[in-house]
């Protein structure tokens, strides 16, 4: 309390004084206080030192002196003060989760007491460390505390109705109390298409399907939940299926007010899946609309209907088809193409029950492209050539429904990654989130195609869209440094590979995309410093043999990059001659990338080898199958090949050789002069965007 009442401190301001509270006299790192804090945000660490500027106002604490608030230069801040409970949290009021085995077909909201199916879990909106909280130091500002606090969770203020940002949505995966174990995939399957449907919701933002997973894993309250992934609402339930009957009990938990807005039990027959998706999306809707923005939140556009039997399939294919994702990330390619052929016997198992379910379709174009199973990774094709056999069923699926935003996003890929295509490309993806405006395929593939033509800060916009859609899954949170590179935002960049890698340490697609960016620099010491880096992550737990290798060829790398490129150039001629040898043993992927991306990959190793000849001869070859895998290093980009191969007139020819690649470097060059990327001119000039511009494109997410 000041002199003239309560003293306000920000929302950010209180988010850092309860962290530093809950941890009382331990250091906390810059890093944790930005990934607690401003988790799905970048910002720069003058962002952090303002906020403690205003906690110190307000609790009349000193820098130099510090009572409450210690600075530890270099490395974090600690919160020095004792703490005392301070008065009593007021009891939350909310709906019993009701008892879902015997209620009748009728929607179910009573507030008596029921007993339930699920095990009841005490006070769940409540924040896990809510007490410790509470405990301020002797002499805190109280009130400066309560009124923050109000502002916080909407207490005062305008009201979170009148908001007009979009809302946030998670969908965690129901419990399962099934006696079969076979349908236990509903349990994440159902829950992935209630997001699919309110995706399709202008003024929602729904949080993507591992993020949500990985914060249930972690038996958090949903409360925490809610402000751990930025969300507004949470949304979690259970289900039951036997003797026919599927019985789902569902909840809403409304982050802002921290108190449940729905209890809900029903009982259908087991078949009617899509019956179910869509009323338990309906019923959603029903109650979060009203504390949305009125000019957000216009309805979904109609599907089309299909089979429940199919239905279903397809609902089990997309689970097999995110574990196969999963395992091949982490190199793992033997479990990635047993759940690969899963998912394609399911999404064949929903064509033999409905030829024209287009959900299936796209499965198996996902497959297909990528040669996700057996039999398709054996077929003698180039990666443009399986690309061009799996549009076959995004066709099919768009003539069954032309407002189909995966449908229309897959096309939109192909045309951006195989064909260069990019005028129309972009009419896709836009016309996706218009009908979807979460939906997170559309947001990432376009971003990656805005970041390779040079329009890095509307690239941006999206990736970052992505990362808060889903701030939780490697896939897509690589899209966001990936951004921040083209843009020139190195400091950052480094900071969230560095955030991922100590999350993910075993994840041979991320440890290469950090090798990638190191050996564009010429950083030798760089790259040992990631040797080490991983190594250290792994502690006393023993390092894969497939992650044990990547060391080893980053050493050489870094060998190289000081002279000594005799192991490293040996090595590259082997992948090269493995690459090229009989077409039936080459991999159509890599840790989730296509193959010809490696080509790519090759040529900046060559390039960095001072191998110019094989550097130019992979780099055509990459070109022609319309890889263009690190933009940066592309031409008028922030981390170009070396000036030695720059100089070489073939390097330049390569880049002329026809039509849709002068179009691309022309494309680049206006993007570099209107500061929409960082980059080089030729007469070696260095432009990049204005930090403003960087971070108007971060905002309104």
């Amino acid at each position: 309390m000041g002199p003239h009442g309560p003293i306000k401190i920000g929302n950010k301001a209180f988010r850092v004084l309860c962290a530093l509270v809950d941890r009382a006299g331990i250091l906390l790192t810059k890093d944790q206080l930005f990934e607690e804090v401003w988790g799905n945000v970048i910002v720069s660490e003058s962002a952090l030192t303002s906020v403690i500027k205003e906690l110190r106002r307000a609790l009349g604490d000193e820098a130099k002196r510090p009572r409450y608030i210690e600075s530890v230069y270099g490395r974090g801040y600690r919160f020095l003060a004792e703490t005392r409970p301070a008065e009593t949290r007021p009891a939350e009021t909310g709906l019993p989760i009701l008892d879902i085995t015997h209620q009748p077909a009728a929607d179910v909201a009573s507030a008596s007491p029921a007993p339930a199916v699920l095990p009841p879990v005490a006070d769940e909106g409540r924040p896990a460390h809510w007490n410790r909280r509470r405990m301020l130091g002797a002499g805190l500002a109280v009130g400066a505390v309560a009124t923050a606090a109000a502002y916080h969770h909407g207490w005062g203020g305008r009201s979170a109705s009148a908001e007009a940002e979009p809302a946030f949505v998670v969908v965690l995966p129901f419990e399962d109390f099934s006696a079969d174990r076979d349908a236990t995939f509903l349990s994440v399957a159902l829950p992935r298409e209630i997001r699919d449907q309110l995706s399709r919701v202008a003024g929602l933002r729904i949080i993507a399907e591992v993020s949500s997973q990985n914060a249930a894993d972690k038996g958090l309250s949903l409360h925490t939940i809610g402000v751990r992934l930025g969300a507004r609402f949470v949304v979690s339930g259970a289900i039951k299926e036997a003797k026919g009957r599927l019985i789902s009990n569902v909840r809403i938990f409304d982050v802002a007010a921290r108190r449940e807005i729905l209890a809900l039990s029903r009982d259908w027959a087991a078949g009617d899946l899509f019956v179910i998706q869509q009323e338990l999306s309906g019923t959603i809707l029903r109650e979060i609309l009203g504390r949305v923005s009125i000019s957000l939140a216009a309805p979904a556009p109609p599907r089309v209907a299909r089979d429940p039997r199919a239905y279903r399939l397809v609902l089990e294919a997309r689970d097999f088809l995110e574990k196969s994702r999963a395992a091949r990330m982490a190199g793992d390619e033997e479990a990635g193409k047993a759940a690969g052929d899963a998912a394609y016997r399911a999404a064949n198992d929903a064509l033999a029950v409905d030829p024209n379910d287009p959900g299936a379709l796209l499965l198996i174009a996902q497959l297909m492209r990528n040669g996700w199973t057996t039999a398709f990774a054996e077929e003698p094709l180039t990666s443009s050539q399986r690309a061009a056999r799996a549009i076959t069923y995004v066709s099919r699926a768009l003539s069954i429904d032309p407002n189909d935003p995966a449908a229309l996003t897959a096309l939109g890929d192909y045309y951006r990654r195989f064909q260069w295509r990019w005028e129309e490309a972009e009419t896709l993806f836009r016309k996706a989130l218009m009908l979807s405006p979460s939906f997170i395929e559309a947001h990432w593939s376009f971003a990656y195609m805005l970041g390779t033509v040079g329009r890095g800060l509307e690239g941006l916009h999206h990736a970052h869209i992505v990362f808060k859609l889903d701030p939780e899954s490697i896939w897509h949170r690589i899209a966001l440094p990936r951004l921040l590179c083209i843009v020139g935002d190195r400091g950052n960049m480094f900071r969230r590979y560095d955030i991922e890698l100590a999350a993910t340490p075993d994840n041979l697609f991320l440890i290469t995309e950090i090798y990638i960016v190191h050996l564009c620099d010429g950083d030798a010491s760089a790259l040992d410093r990631l040797v080490a880096r991983v190594t250290a992550l792994h502690g006393d737990r023993k390092i894969s043999n497939a992650t044990d290798a990547l060391l080893a060829r980053i050493r050489n790398g870094a060998a190289a990059l000081r002279g000594d490129v005799a192991a490293h150039v040996e090595r590259i001629d082997g992948d090269v001659q493995a690459y090229d040898a009989p077409a039936r043993s080459r991999k159509p992927s890599q840790h989730g990338r296509l193959s010809v991306d490696l080509l790519y990959i090759y040529a900046i190793e060559y390039a960095w080898a001072g191998q110019n000849d094989k550097a130019i001869s992979l780099l055509g070859r990459a070109l022609a199958g319309h890889s263009i895998y690190w933009p940066a290093a592309a031409p008028y980009g922030a981390v170009l090949f070396p000036a030695a191969l720059r100089a070489d007139p073939r390097y330049h020819a390569i880049w002329n050789q026809n039509p849709r690649t002068r179009q691309y470097v022309a494309l680049r060059r206006r993007a570099l002069i209107e500061r929409k990327m960082a980059g080089y001119f030729p007469d070696g000039r260095f432009s990049r965007p204005s930090q403003e511009a960087i971070s108007q494109s971060l905002d309104g997410v």
